[in-house]
């Protein structure tokens, strides 16, 4: 079973934005021949790579100093699976880009990792210049992000993953899945529990003392009283 150079090259390129691994040869013809095994199909296939192609990997966290706008979600999958895109120097966003400066020759830039759960992550970033933090994890609208504690936004990079626009200088930056769904859900947990906590006060309230020598009368005793 054989599959067109095309969606060979497409397969490769997009492991390459997703961080497991990159392919750069010159043209289609360099690509397809630097697999030279492939097993599995029809929609998973696995290359063994030849000794003549060069692989580098990108990173889960990176900085990078150099973006591409592409208009919409096809111009940007076209843009990350052209043989000629490096995901570990530029990343393509679909919208307007952010304020971007190359660092000074010899500065020095980190990513640090403090906390990690499947819902939140906390990372410590330093630029030497404003720049894009890329996190290749799925870009989904349930995640937030706070920088340095005031909220910011997230913003779709090389078709499937996230970035935050920074300054220069240093920055706790946290990310965290809390869609819709879940901040409703928690609002409505919140009222019930306060309308239970109401009704619980209301009945712990002590009967109203009525007047001394005040009689309680029947319901028909409104009926029968004269009006003098």
């Amino acid at each position: 079973m054989t599959e067109p150079a095309g969606r060979a090259l497409t397969r490769a390129s997009l492991l390459a934005v997703a961080g497991m691994m990159a392919a750069a040869a010159a043209g289609l013809a360099a690509w397809s021949g630097g697999f030279g095994a492939r097993v599995g199909g029809p929609d998973l296939y696995l290359y063994f790579l030849a000794k003549q192609a060069y692989y580098r990997a990108a990173p889960r966290f990176r900085v990078l100093h150099a973006a591409v706008w592409a208009d919409g979600e096809r111009e940007s999958l076209r843009v990350v699976t052209d043989p000629a895109f490096d995901p570990a120097a530029t990343v393509v966003l679909e919208e307007e880009l952010p304020p971007l400066a190359r660092p000074p020759a010899g500065a020095e830039e980190r990513v640090q990792v403090v906390a990690e759960t499947p819902e939140r992550i906390t990372l410590d970033v330093t630029l030497a210049s404003p720049g894009l933090l890329v996190v290749s994890d799925t870009w989904y609208p349930g995640w937030r992000a706070r920088v340095d504690g005031e909220t910011a936004r997230i913003l779709r990079a090389d078709h499937a993953f996230r970035a935050l626009a920074l300054t220069a200088g240093a920055h706790r930056v946290e990310l965290a899945y809390a869609p819709l769904s879940f901040r409703l859900g928690a609002a409505l947990s919140a009222l019930g529990l306060a309308l239970v906590a109401l009704l619980a006060r209301a009945r712990r309230r002590p009967p109203i003392a009525m007047a001394s020598g005040a009689r309680v009368g029947s319901p028909g005793d409104a009926q029968t009283r004269r009006v003098t």
